[in-house]
């Protein structure tokens, strides 16, 4: 039985872990299966995004303690004992395959679902975006028995401190935690998801600045709609720009997309409690709700006078239905679209 399997649709080149029952533990044949998943999608001229994720409960549970410790079980038989520059060459071998993903030329996506602990932490971080699923968790136990991890992409994604603090102690961290500690691109809560257009660019909510970003069918990212914050600063998150261009609006916390087949892009606008839509003209407006005014108002009446309460999620339905989840009303509403 395989450890991964691949597809490919629309120019995405999906890796999947397969050992669901395994927690998708790493195992050498796992590695020397997603080594050359990551090269064949890199050369594959066809493919514009590598995208991992994971069937199962898991993510992806750290290294597989079974083939390991049957190593070391027969250490004394073999009147072998542990070399520190053997055990540094095998876990290379690890490590540069993790590095794959950061060195590959077309741009890396990790959907994360579950369990994303110990080595699973090593490999997942070299993406260059990281989504997380609600009820995602990570954490790096091992650090207190083995040291510090294979890679440097936790201080170096998460900052000194923050990755001290998680080592150290090896708690667990929720998803949310994750995003504020800038380890992640989004972390989905509940939900939000990338979609594409039928010219295969590939579009997803850079949540945490405040931004719709699209990557095209060369690999080249673009900035949608949001502006950008200050260099080396922080990502301020606000209402403006309905009726203008999208790329001059502000945006606060967008995370679930939506297209319409006219081009029409639809996101949820969460934290101004409001769905707001990027036209084909790439100008932006406001289509359900009264941005920046939570509440829970307005059906049967029109939509951009309803009151919304951090909507998470948004589907569009031809011909012409955009339904709404409005989590923190607890409900799903319907809007009929001109």
């Amino acid at each position: 039985m395989t450890a991964i399997r691949t597809e490919t649709e629309a120019g995405v080149r999906s890796i999947i872990f397969a050992r669901p029952t395994e927690y998708n533990t790493i195992t050498p044949a796992f590695r020397d299966e997603l080594a050359a998943a990551i090269d064949d999608a890199d050369a594959d001229r066809a493919v514009r995004v590598i995208l991992l994720r994971a069937e199962g409960p898991a993510f992806c549970a750290g290294y597989g303690l079974d083939w390991s410790t049957v190593a070391q079980a027969t250490e004394e038989e073999r009147e072998k004992r542990w070399d520190s520059v053997a055990d540094l060459r095998m876990m290379g071998r690890f490590v540069e395959v993790y590095m794959k993903l950061w060195y590959a030329a077309k741009p890396t996506i990790a959907a994360v679902q579950g369990w994303c602990i110990g080595g699973g932490t090593d490999m997942v971080l070299c993406a260059d975006i990281v989504i997380a699923g609600e009820g995602a968790t990570f954490g790096y136990p091992p650090a207190r028995v083995w040291g510090t991890p294979t890679t440097a992409m936790w201080v170096y994604r998460m900052g000194l401190e923050k990755a001290k603090r998680y080592l150290l102690t090896g708690d667990e961290i929720p998803a949310s935690e994750m995003r504020m500690s800038q380890a992640l691109g989004q972390a989905a809560d509940p939900g939000g998801r990338i979609t594409y257009d039928k010219q295969g660019n590939l579009y997803f909510a850079d949540t945490t600045n405040n931004l719709i970003r699209m990557i095209d069918p060369a690999g080249i990212v673009h900035r949608v709609a949001g502006t950008p914050p200050p260099i080396h600063g922080v990502s301020q998150g606000g209402y403006a720009g309905d009726g203008g261009p999208a790329l001059d609006a502000q945006l606060n916390h967008p995370i679930d997309l939506a297209l319409a087949d006219d081009g029409t892009l639809y996101f949820t606008d969460v934290l101004n409690h409001c769905v707001r839509a990027i036209a084909p003209d790439k100008t932006i407006r406001t289509v359900v709700g009264v941005c920046g005014t939570k509440g829970f108002a307005g059906d049967g009446d029109d939509a951009t006078q309803a009151l919304l309460n951090r909507p998470y999620g948004v589907e569009w339905v031809a011909p012409n239905t955009l339904y709404v989840a409005d989590t923190g009303n607890s409900v799903v509403r319907a809007v009929l679209l001109p």
